[in-house]
């Protein structure tokens, strides 16, 4: 689906092909993406030939559009207009970020993945005001290896994605979880108001976790580190990582905070 305009930079006028009208829901829409693209075309770099814009078709409907142009000189080689093409690339733009999440994602449980967990929780904690309290946690399968070698790989799968599913359903929306090893996950928890909160958190996930596999006695190890200043993913990685030994060492199925004397 192409669709051809043409925009004069004196006039600030922009002239759109009869083919394009019939995709907006009403005129409303069509004056706003017509003023969109015209902010564009005015201010874009004028060398750029091909770049994407996203116009507003309905309330619902904003499409990915590929404009590809080309400059119009006047007889003084001063630019006169543009004459260009609209190109719904919407299919390919969503398979685009289909293959961008794929590449975030694991798999298995739809969590990020331990790169895309380590670069998210990085990009936090670089910015992060020292005052700021946050808390990351490294959750492991207890007895997991038993698990699989006792009923098989795919009964070993069904108990990874129960833990997935009972974390999405514990923790906040703006909590970062991924799964960063085979039967290991880390959350990361911005503005925690206190070790109390990361404890009923716990709680709620050893309930959900229940509820979603009931027929399955699924326990976990919790190790949890509060932020103290670092900037460093690896430095309260291994903090957390040192309160998650004591727990496994302990049996497994509880929680356990870090404190400066474990290092």
């Amino acid at each position: 689906n192409e669709y051809m305009y043409e925009y004069y930079f004196e006039k600030n006028e922009l002239n759109l092909s009869k083919n394009i009208i019939h995709l907006f829901e009403n005129r409303e829409f069509m004056e706003e993406s017509v003023a969109i693209l015209k902010e564009a075309l005015r201010t874009g770099d004028s060398t750029q030939s091909i770049y994407r814009i996203e116009l507003p078709l309905s309330v619902e409907n904003k499409v990915i559009f590929k404009s590809v142009s080309s400059l119009i000189h006047n007889s003084k080689g001063k630019v006169h207009s543009v004459i260009g093409k609209l190109i719904d690339v919407s299919e390919e733009e969503a398979e685009r970020q289909e293959l961008i999440k794929k590449s975030e994602t694991d798999g298995l449980t739809g969590l990020y993945n331990a790169d895309t967990t380590k670069k998210l929780i990085s990009e936090i904690m670089e910015k992060n005001d020292p005052d700021k309290a946050d808390a990351l946690l490294i959750l492991d399968c207890d007895k997991f290896k038993e698990i699989n070698d006792a009923h098989g790989h795919l009964h070993g799968d069904s108990v990874i994605a129960h833990v997935s599913q009972a974390l999405k359903a514990t923790f906040r929306k703006s909590d970062i979880i991924g799964r960063i090893g085979g039967d290991e996950f880390c959350i990361y928890m911005e503005n925690v108001a206190s070790g109390e909160f990361i404890i009923s958190k716990y709680r709620q996930l050893v309930e959900s976790l229940k509820q979603i596999s009931p027929d399955s006695y699924i326990t976990v190890s919790v190790g949890a580190a509060l932020s103290d200043g670092e900037k460093s993913y690896d430095e309260l990685f291994e903090k957390a990582d040192a309160a998650l030994y004591i727990v496994k060492n302990k049996g497994g199925d509880n929680l356990h905070f870090y404190d400066k004397k474990m290092m």
